[in-house]
């Protein structure tokens, strides 16, 4: 008996977690600093540099850069700002570590900032923390693709259409510039960072990745005045991807590692912007299984060993972007002059349809202006909804969906009466596919089969509930055509329960 075996590569989501945890600190104002009157608004922007899986548990170092904008304590109630890093180690029990060869994803998002002034020189600083995790288990796997020599041998064979996963990379890179400013630089009061211009090619074994990290900045002039800036910086990296082919899914993913923004030590007038990226890719290809789902022979007692797996199938990446325009207006800003300071995404749900995914939510976004009233900075959060669908042919109710919501861009237009119109651009990642479970038949085993008679002889069997033509004939060792043959059986899969049966029981004319 000659055997061909195939192997496959599984990937398998076995465990999904979501939780949400919280990082504290408390913030001494530095010596040069006055003290603290009020808080305006605190912006954090977080970074990951390890993730890991080790003994069970997945671990995570990051921290979060705060940037607290804040009024001072003094006769001018100045505005000044406080730069910290707050790092932050979580480690997470899993309950799928049974599982060989575990790789996982994780998403985390900042919910919110809280800060409390303890006293004019100190600050408390908690931060809520969201995680999202799936974790995979990959497997490589073999089946039998096909067995030659054997004679007379009865096969069941199903064409799978799966979506197997090919490779892994992942490299480092970073975003560096140095952007002049118009006026006298005092301080860097806040920024966003955010990703666009994503690009994906496929190059000798290699993925090049390109996107344009885009920074917004807020900055205090030294007379005083707030004043906006941003830079749009070019980011590549080469991921080694073994065997990656035009044609294939690819799914990459940016995760900022670390930040260093800060004014530039040579030009006082300049801010410097180095920001640490890693980028992930996965790639996966679509493959045609001819696998066997069943086999008998007449003239032999075959044992099959047969192990049940998870398939992926109809895998797809979708890019898709939403914009919320709304009309924005501060009556008590001086001058109009209105900046962002925080957009963030809230209560997102998605609700799945044939052909649709519908995702509603909110954004949160605090705006920062010079009161006329006051004199002074002050922040007013306003939250707006969304409701939006993204179009994926082929989508079915029980998809499985896994979606990533980043904020792309977000900006003020002065309009012709004067007002702004606030624009946000939100990117949708969602990434899908259906499972299916199927037997996967990794040995077979033949005997020799002492029941077989040597002489003809025919059988009556009335049908039952749930019988087909070849559990029939696998059970009296014969073969279908032989039993369609005997009783002028037209349609094969056809069968009505009650009907009387004449099966020819198979001759064996091996000789051993």
């Amino acid at each position: 008996m000659n055997i061909e075996m195939e192997k496959i590569l599984l990937n398998q989501i076995v465990e999904r977690k979501r939780e949400l945890f919280t990082v504290e600190d408390n913030i001494i104002i530095p010596d040069v600093k006055p003290d603290i009157l009020a808080i305006v608004t605190t912006s954090p922007n977080l970074y990951v540099y390890r993730k890991e899986l080790v003994n069970g548990k997945i671990k995570i170092d990051g921290g979060i850069q705060v940037d607290t904008l804040y009024i001072s304590d003094d006769e001018n109630n100045h505005t000044r700002a406080l730069h910290n890093s707050i790092d932050f180690s979580k480690t997470i029990d899993i309950e799928s570590s049974n599982y060989n060869n575990l790789n996982f994803s994780c998403e985390l998002n900042v919910k919110n900032v809280e800060p409390k002034i303890l006293n004019g020189r100190k600050l408390s600083i908690k931060i809520n923390i969201e995680y999202s995790i799936i974790i995979y288990s990959n497997k490589e796997t073999q089946f039998i693709k096909s067995i030659n020599d054997m004679e007379n041998i009865q096969r069941i064979n199903e064409l799978i259409n799966v979506s197997a996963i090919k490779s892994r990379g992942e490299t480092i890179c970073s975003a560096k510039d140095t952007i002049s400013v118009e006026n006298s630089l005092a301080d860097i009061l806040c920024y966003n960072i955010s990703i666009i211009n994503r690009e994906e090619k496929i190059s000798y074994n290699k993925l090049l990745s390109k996107a344009d990290c885009f920074v917004n900045l807020l900055y205090l002039t030294e007379d005083e005045l707030l004043r906006e800036t941003s830079a749009k910086i070019p980011l590549m990296g080469f991921i080694d991807m073994p065997g990656i082919s035009e044609g294939e899914l690819i799914q990459t993913s940016y995760e900022i590692r670390n930040i260093d923004i800060k004014p530039d030590n040579v030009n006082n007038n300049a801010i410097s912007i180095d920001v640490e990226y890693s980028i992930a890719s996965n790639t996966f290809e679509e493959k045609t299984l001819d696998l066997i789902q069943d086999l008998y022979s007449p003239e032999e007692e075959i044992t099959l060993s047969q192990e049940r797996v998870i398939l992926e199938q109809n895998r797809k990446s979708i890019s898709d972007s939403c914009n919320i325009c709304e009309k924005i207006n501060i009556s008590d800003a001086k001058e109009n002059k209105i900046y962002i300071a925080n957009v963030t995404r809230n209560n997102i749900s998605d609700k799945v349809s044939d052909n649709f995914i519908t995702y509603e939510g909110n954004i949160s976004v605090d705006f920062i202006f010079e009161s006329i009233n006051t004199g002074r900075l002050e922040l007013r959060n306003q939250s707006f909804d969304f409701k939006h669908d993204v179009q994926i042919d082929g989508l079915v109710r029980n998809t499985e969906v896994n979606t990533n919501i980043e904020i792309n861009r977000s900006e003020l237009k002065v309009l012709s009466d004067g007002s702004e119109e606030l624009n946000v651009e939100l990117c949708f990642k969602v990434d899908t596919f259906c499972q299916t479970t199927v037997n996967l038949i990794n040995n077979v085993k033949v005997e020799e089969n002492n029941s077989n008679s040597k002489r003809t002889s025919l059988v009556i069997y009335f049908v039952k509930e749930g019988d087909t033509l070849w559990k029939i004939a696998k059970k009296f060792k014969t073969t279908i055509d032989e039993i369609a043959d005997v009783n002028s059986i037209d349609d094969l899969d056809k069968l009505n329960v009650g009907n009387q049966l004449f099966i020819p029981r198979h001759v064996s004319t091996k000789t051993y």
